[in-house]
């Protein structure tokens, strides 16, 4: 059987935690698994945490505008690479960094899975709106014109998403996940030892 070849667009991508970069690890982590599939994860060059064996990051996403090497080698990556993967999963929404896959998306929009963690929500447009009105007009909102499929973390977020006219057909929920052992009874189960909680005013 082939494996199907996944790249995750990630500039929010950072060992520090966060949202994005639990969301993209869980789930590279879930397509490695078995050997289903052949994931890359293209990231800013200033990521710093380890490099594991069944996936590849490339840091290559440059973190500055002065940083025209990387920028060359970002989009020539694209340009050699794109065509290659079954699905181009981007992250996130209104980094600079976006403008670098820009040009391939429509090219590619049969394999575009674009996932904007709430990023696209009223609240979190209103701050700093005018230079988000910006972006959306230059690059933001063709991710959700050319892609195939867009994914949203909950209810609230397709409810905010279906009022974009580009996105209609393409919405889809699918909640963050949670480790299952966190529900697992037997671990809920074992002996504890007794605890003295002191609480003072």
């Amino acid at each position: 059987m082939k494996k199907s070849k996944i790249l995750h667009f990630a500039p929010a991508y950072q060992n520090r935690g966060g949202g994005i970069y639990e969301v993209v690890e869980n789930l590279s982590e879930a397509q490695c698994a078995n050997g289903k599939s052949s994931v890359d994860i293209l990231v800013l060059e200033t990521f710093v945490g380890t490099h594991p064996i069944n996936k590849n990051i490339y840091n290559l996403l440059p973190s500055k505008f002065n940083q025209y090497k990387l920028m060359f080698q970002v989009l020539n990556f694209l340009f050699r690479r794109a065509k290659s993967y079954d699905i181009i999963h981007i992250h996130g929404a209104w980094s600079v960094q976006f403008l670098l896959v820009f040009p391939f998306l429509y090219l590619n929009r049969k394999k575009i899975v674009y996932q904007p963690h709430g990023l696209l929500s009223p609240d979190t447009i209103k701050k700093n709106w005018y230079i988000k009105k910006i972006a959306w007009f230059f690059y933001q909102q063709f991710f959700i014109r050319f892609s195939k499929l867009i994914i949203c973390c909950s209810e609230r977020e397709r409810s905010d998403l279906s009022s974009y006219p580009l996105a209609s057909g393409k919405l889809t929920i699918i909640p963050n996940g949670i480790d299952q052992t966190f529900f697992d009874e037997s671990s809920n189960l074992a002996p504890r030892k007794k605890r003295f909680l002191y609480v003072s005013q």
